[in-house]
């Protein structure tokens, strides 16, 4: 199907040909183009029509929170191994999160030194690993219930990493950030959606490396609503996503129906 954008507010811009309104430019930060086959970046157009998939298109607003404290570190989002727009954290938590990995020596370094301090929160897609497989379908509805249609979708890990004037330096990072819990959003990409029996599993190994999978609970009715996925996890997670692989099955009756033989 092929959807239209129509922006008609009045910002600075020039005025489109059509209404005289002045243009806006509209991050769209995901969705399927005719041209392209996706969408990223600032679009200028008054009008823009692109085609749209099964799943759901994810517009995101980039902006600058308002911080707790002048001299919080900035927080911000990648996503690697993924779609642009596929993850991310629920923005309200942002000033709050930023605020708590702050630390003394980061004040130091923005307010004394005039340095930026930046924290990322990454989150690296990924294929599921042999063992975390073989850990979590004995324990999932789908791999009891139907084992042959139970499916890996992807891995996926969650780190945080500090950046001091853009160089990477984590020895700066608290040891209890591992305990911060983020509210994330996920799109599911066009060929995971429309399944059944989604589940999220925390596998991430213990001590000894062993894997006891913990069922995260997701917050959304995935199967439901063109898969937007919600859970909660934390800053340093390695989770698995399976569903039950679905087909679609038509029957077709070759058989003429009695009146069809009669005019």
């Amino acid at each position: 199907m092929t959807h239209t954008i129509r922006q008609k507010q009045e910002k600075s811009g020039n005025p489109c040909r059509s209404c005289r309104c002045k243009r806006q430019e509209l991050p769209l930060l995901a969705g399927t183009c005719r041209k392209s086959g996706r969408v990223s970046g600032n679009i200028t157009q008054a009008d823009y029509s692109f085609t749209l998939s099964n799943s759901n298109i994810v517009l995101k607003a980039v902006y600058e929170p308002t911080k707790v404290a002048g001299d919080d570190a900035d927080l911000t989002e990648t996503i690697r191994g993924g779609s642009v727009g596929e993850f991310g954290l629920t923005p309200g938590q942002i000033p709050g999160l930023a605020h708590d990995l702050t630390t003394p020596l980061d004040r130091s370094l923005i307010g004394v030194n005039g340095a930026t301090v930046e924290y990322k929160v990454v989150f690296n897609k990924r294929d599921a690993k042999p063992n975390e497989k073989t850990a979590v379908k004995p324990v999932s509805i789908s791999g009891v219930d139907h084992p042959d249609a139970h499916t890996t979708a992807y891995g996926l890990d969650i780190q945080l990493e500090r950046y001091v004037n853009g160089r990477l330096v984590n020895n700066g990072i608290l040891a209890t950030a591992s305990n911060a819990t983020v509210d994330v959003i996920s799109q599911l990409p066009a060929e995971d959606v429309d399944q059944l029996d989604y589940q999220l599993f925390d596998v991430t190994p213990d001590s000894l490396g062993n894997i006891n999978p913990v069922d995260i609970t997701i917050t959304t009715d995935v199967a439901n609503n063109a898969g937007l996925l919600k859970f909660t996890g934390n800053l340093t997670i390695h989770m698995y996503l399976f569903i039950q692989k679905t087909f679609k099955v038509t029957f077709v009756d070759n058989k003429p129906v009695l009146g069809s033989f009669y005019t």
